[in-house]
């Protein structure tokens, strides 16, 4: 039996080298120097909607999505923080915390030591990065909170704030989540559903007290009114290939690993084969392609890190590190907005 272990886990001074505080450090800030960051372009608008909340202005149709993402903003203006540079700070080093406590559950459980990597690789801190200020730290967060903490209150918690912040792209991040992988997990199980739980009855009280104040658009229902234009379609299928590549960006290492070590199943191909297709189609008839498909493929690609760490070598387990390390140094901090492709820049490198 222990020789079996030996075979699957590597030795605590080769995880060490990968997993340490100064390593995780030096190649965070690598990452962040590479990538650059820039400001989340709604910014000051979101502080101006939150300004007099509950008294919301008047405001025409299509600009009532904001109000579904609203709470960051208001919580922080109660805070007497507005649209200035301690509030940007305040979005950098959320930013940062969410990186340092994936770090430590990295480091602290050897079935999680691909979730840092895995995160530093993804699409979804480019996108971080790149809207800073923006409420998907938030969202990215509480996905975190449920994937990874022990206590249903948490993940309870982790459901209301994501209602109050980004609740459609929550909620189908863990359908997505449950249809494309066997959560073998009962007490992650039970936390999903309290999550999910919590969430829904969270928007159902934020429906109901937006409409009473005379907000009667959501995100669904202005979706639909894009698909009127007739060329929303044409210029979706135009920048189809260059989406799906900044979606999967460092997945594509997870994946490969995943099909090489773990050994799936033909139901479990089409499984997460499923799930990506979903969240493909979900990016492509949304205006911030990119956005939507990091986030929603992130949790995706953490499960598939833990089924690799179950099954790894210690080679196979090292090649996995450099590969993600030289994916999250190497690749262009590209994203797909309005089915036109952008560079994260440095606008915001002094938080000005």
């Amino acid at each position: 039996m222990n020789q079996d272990r030996r075979k699957v886990v590597p030795s605590d001074s080769a995880l060490r080298r990968y997993t340490n505080f100064f390593t995780s450090l030096i190649l965070m800030t690598l990452v962040y120097l590479k990538t650059g960051w820039n400001l989340f372009p709604n910014f000051e608008y979101m502080f101006a909607l939150s300004a007099n909340f509950p008294d919301l202005p008047d405001i025409d149709a299509l600009a009532q999505y904001n109000f579904y993402s609203l709470a960051p903003y208001v919580v922080l203006s109660q805070l007497c923080f507005g649209a200035g540079n301690s509030t940007k700070l305040i979005f950098f080093i959320a930013i940062i915390f969410v990186l340092f406590c994936l770090q430590r559950v990295s480091n602290c459980n050897i079935n999680y030591r691909f979730s840092f990597v895995i995160l530093l690789s993804s699409p979804a801190l480019v996108i971080l990065l790149s809207w800073i200020g923006s409420y998907d730290v938030v969202t990215v967060g509480m996905i975190l909170v449920v994937l990874y903490t022990r206590k249903n209150s948490w993940a309870l918690i982790a459901g209301i704030v994501a209602a109050w912040s980004n609740f459609e792209q929550f909620l189908l991040a863990g359908v997505i989540l449950a249809l494309a992988m066997n959560i073998e997990n009962k007490s992650r199980s039970r936390r999903m559903m309290t999550a999910a739980i919590s969430s829904c009855c969270a928007y159902v009280l934020l429906r109901f007290f937006l409409y009473s104040q005379g907000v009667s658009e959501i995100r669904a229902t202005g979706q639909m009114k894009l698909f009127e234009n007739r060329d929303y379609f044409a210029n979706a299928l135009n920048s189809s290939p260059i989406v799906l590549l900044t979606i999967m960006s460092g997945s594509f290492v997870a994946i490969f690993y995943w099909v090489r070590v773990a050994k799936p199943t033909l139901k479990e191909v089409s499984r997460v084969g499923v799930g990506i297709f979903i969240i493909y189609a979900t990016a492509m008839i949304a205006l911030d392609q990119t956005r939507i498909g990091a986030i929603l493929i992130l949790p995706l690609t953490l499960l598939l890190g833990e089924k690799i760490a179950s099954k790894c070598s210690p080679q196979q387990t090292q090649n996995f590190f450099r590969s993600s390390f030289l994916v999250a140094l190497l690749t262009p901090p590209v994203f797909v907005w309005s089915y036109q492709l952008h560079l994260v820049g440095w606008d915001n490198l002094l938080l000005r």
